[in-house]
């Protein structure tokens, strides 16, 4: 997945990837994956529990609102929530948190 730093171009977030995936490792070997994105403000709580019930809750989820809203590719403006899922490194975890995360951004 590109990094979010390579995708913000243009000082625009209509370019952003609709999540940005990343892994990080400890000293222990213990990995952890962590997955960001954004998703209209109306559907916070929504999201929320969807992947702690999908997860069973072993994701943790920290919910930013963004300031002002961002115009959409219909030219709409809307009002965006930036969301970063924690979790800890696993194959079946993360298509479960990919897929609850697909499935929040195909309905924007």
């Amino acid at each position: 997945m590109p990094d979010i730093r390579d995708a913000v171009k243009e000082d625009s977030l209509n370019i952003l990837p609709p999540t940005v995936e990343r892994v990080i490792e400890d000293r222990t070997g213990m990995a952890f994956s962590y997955v960001a994105g954004l998703i209209p403000k109306g559907d916070n709580f929504r999201f929320k529990r969807l992947l702690f019930r999908q997860t069973r809750g072993n994701v943790l989820t920290i919910i930013h609102d963004m300031e002002g809203s961002i115009e959409g590719f219909d030219k709409k403006k809307v009002d965006k929530s930036l969301y970063v899922v924690i979790f800890r490194d696993s194959e079946t975890l993360r298509n479960t948190v990919m897929r609850v995360c697909e499935a929040v951004n195909s309905e924007m």
